[in-house]
């Protein structure tokens, strides 16, 4: 009897393993027709990047060993229901206790704040040399420097950090990476303090996007004309107009698409803000005006700010004459730019998008003074501003 239980056991075992393979196999068959069948995705509007598409093998990218990164490549980001299987992931993973999700902690108040990293601040070191020089060659031809820097969510938003993760931050590592923009060839403005003390009755970072928020650009610009010696507009000065209340931005893709609240956008308008001059200067298009108010279909709501990043644009107020401002920025400047608009006429460069020569701009245009805005994160990430070196 007892041996006859036992082979029925041993049957059910092998009934049950031949299962599982039917079932793993008919999976791996149905994943393996759906990544030939259907059509390849070009575009993660929620991580804001192109995918990887499908390539087709040469002699050469066989033998360089270049076709199996790219087919590695290809199938992650065109495996089906890929950005819905990560979010079940991460939410499975948040529901579970995990305090983090791909170096995005789960913050306070619904915010999301990547870790510190400062282990290698050599593409820092690069940057501000190459601002240092910068600075120096145009202060020969009487043009002032001034450089205004955002700082990251995790230094404004440190009571929002979890409670464990603040005791084991390097904040000593924090002040020495930020006290390096101080004391520069150029008027360098760290709204940090002012930033962080604001934050505690309004919201100056976004809780799900690395940039600061119009009300936080604002305070900044206030900060930077204080360092200029230009009297600001008065906040009460501007029609605060919110034009979204589900934005959802870089740090809740990056954490996997899991947030507990999603963002406020708001514009800060004024009489007369469409009525400037704006140039795309790489196409000869004009823009029309600040806000490019389609951005707000899509996924990416901080498009809204002039509709994205060029290489270089051109504002200027024809009813008027005024200082002509060399602005030298990423991102963190598009929500930024109208305010500085009410004082200059911007020359506007992103040298992540700006191929040309800095030296022959500065030959064929006069400027009054020359401003950097950039992201602390920007600095340390980003060596696109090592090309201000050959500048002379």
């Amino acid at each position: 009897m007892n041996q006859e239980k036992k082979e029925e056991q041993k049957e059910n075992i092998r009934l049950g393993d031949l299962l599982l393979i039917v079932l793993v196999s008919f999976l791996l068959l149905a994943v393996g027709v759906a990544l030939c069948l259907l059509p390849p995705s070009e575009l993660s509007e929620r991580e804001n990047r192109r995918l990887q598409p499908w390539t087709v093998p040469t002699a050469e990218s066989l033998l360089s060993g270049r076709y199996a990164e790219e087919l590695r490549l290809a199938c992650v980001d065109q495996f089906p229901l890929r950005e819905q299987i990560v979010t079940w992931k991460a939410t499975a993973e948040k529901a579970l206790g995990f305090g983090e999700n791909h170096g995005v902690l789960f913050g306070k108040d619904g915010y999301l704040i990547p870790r510190y990293k400062t282990n290698d601040e050599s593409v820092l070191e690069k940057n501000i040399e190459a601002m240092d020089g910068f600075s120096e060659t145009i202060a020969e031809q009487g043009i002032p420097t001034f450089g205004l820097f955002a700082p990251r969510s995790a230094d404004i938003m440190t009571e929002r950090l979890p409670a464990l993760y603040r005791r084991v931050a390097d904040l000593e590592a924090e002040e020495r990476l930020l006290a390096t923009i101080q004391n520069r060839p150029f008027e360098a403005v760290l709204p940090r303090e002012l930033l962080r003390q604001a934050a505690e009755g309004r919201q100056t970072q976004y809780r799900t996007d690395h940039h600061w928020t119009t009300y936080g650009a604002y305070l900044s610009y206030c900060a930077l004309m204080e360092q200029m010696g230009i009297e600001p507009y008065e906040e009460s000065f501007f029609r605060i107009e919110r034009v979204s209340d589900d934005f959802l931005g870089s740090f809740y893709a990056k954490a996997g698409g899991v947030a507990d609240r999603t963002d406020t956008v708001a514009l800060y308008r004024y009489e007369g803000d469409g009525g400037f001059v704006i140039r795309n200067e790489e196409t000869g298009e004009r823009l029309d005006g600040f806000y490019d108010e389609s951005a707000l279909s899509g996924s990416d709501h901080y498009r809204v700010f002039l509709g994205g990043n060029y290489g270089r644009i051109t504002i200027c107020d024809p009813s008027a004459e005024r200082p002509r401002l060399l602005l030298i920025k990423d991102s963190y400047a598009n929500c930024l730019i109208p305010f500085l608009a009410l004082h200059f006429d911007l020359d506007v460069i992103d040298l992540r998008y700006y191929p040309k020569s800095l030296s022959a701009l500065l030959e064929e245009n006069d400027y009054d003074l020359a401003l950097f805005v950039q992201g602390v994160s920007t600095l340390l990430d980003d060596p696109a501003l090592a090309r201000l070196r050959g500048t002379r």
